[in-house]
């Protein structure tokens, strides 16, 4: 049983690779529908059967790790209000992020391709993402 389409949109989405049938991206000045994303697209569709039980399993905590995340999030107490609302994160989402952080490298180990270097979130694991802002600590 192959990777059904969820599965491969939800590893697109962990790896934070466009959701898109033609993303346009610039290569040396000229239009190019994929960066590396290539990998990731060929590298699922040759996913070997006995390994399939190991992506469902990294994909299942990951989401079970982001939903943790997500909550740890809506519950997290101000530290002050000047100028802006800044909050305290604390070692529990500090110890969520690096629990994603092994399971989202753990699959990229799997499936034998890199997580996107332009997604967002790379900036929370201490690598330069693609865009910077200023709320990410």
């Amino acid at each position: 049983m192959a990777l059904n389409k969820q599965e491969k949109a939800a590893i697109r989405y962990f790896f934070e690779y466009s959701q898109v049938t033609l993303g346009a991206a610039l290569s040396l000045g000229l239009p190019d529908k994929t960066q590396l994303n290539f990998i990731l697209e060929l590298n699922m569709q040759n996913v070997l059967p006995e390994s399939e039980p190991f992506i469902r399993r990294c994909l299942q905590d990951l989401a079970c790790i982001e939903d943790q995340m997500s909550t740890f999030r809506r519950s997290l107490p101000l530290r002050g209000v000047v100028g802006s609302v800044q909050y305290r994160t604390g070692d529990a989402l500090d110890d969520l992020r690096m629990e994603y952080r092994s399971w989202l490298y753990q699959l990229a180990s799997i499936l034998g391709a890199p997580v996107s270097p332009f997604g967002q979130r790379m900036g929370l694991f201490g690598h330069d993402g693609g865009i910077v802002h200023e709320s990410y600590p």
